[in-house]
């Protein structure tokens, strides 16, 4: 008896992937991408509401120093327009002034309360129109600072 070169049918099985699985695979994909996009677009909406106030609150902070040290023997203030926030001197505002001090600030963010903070000189207290509390909105996000008749800012 001799060795023949016998050969047994192999099933051969389709490589690759089903339709299906490729469609379960894209569908989880798309669910983690959005969740991170919402994720992300509320982390930017808080930091540009955020830095916003952050910007306010230094500008504040300034004002009530110089009217603190008495620069100039004025007054200091802050004022909030729709697209800058302008630093001035004197116990009102005067948009003619060439001190006033423009500083631009983020236009989507809404800000509502005083429109003028203003600190006197030496003591550094608000004046009584300065009082209250200045909120930041952009539609979704807010947050507030307040100011009290002694001049302090808290955020």
């Amino acid at each position: 008896m001799g060795l023949h070169n016998i050969s047994l049918p192999v099933k051969k099985s389709a490589a690759g992937f089903t339709a299906i699985e490729i469609l379960v695979v894209v569908g989880v994909v798309a669910l983690i991408a959005a969740f991170g996009a919402i994720i992300g677009l509320d982390a930017i909406g808080r930091s540009s509401v955020g830095s916003e106030r952050d910007l306010y609150v230094t500008l504040l902070s300034g004002a009530r120093a110089r009217a603190l040290a008495n620069v100039n023997q004025l007054a200091h203030g802050v004022r909030a327009e729709a697209d800058t926030f302008i630093l001035f001197e004197g116990t009102s505002y005067n948009p003619s002034d060439p001190d006033n001090q423009p500083i631009g600030r983020t236009t989507g963010i809404a800000v509502s309360g005083p429109e003028n903070i203003i600190f006197e000189q030496l003591s550094g207290n608000a004046l009584p129109a300065s009082v209250g509390t200045i909120t930041f909105s952009d539609g979704v996000q807010s947050d507030s600072v307040e100011i009290n008749a002694r001049g302090r800012i808290e955020w």
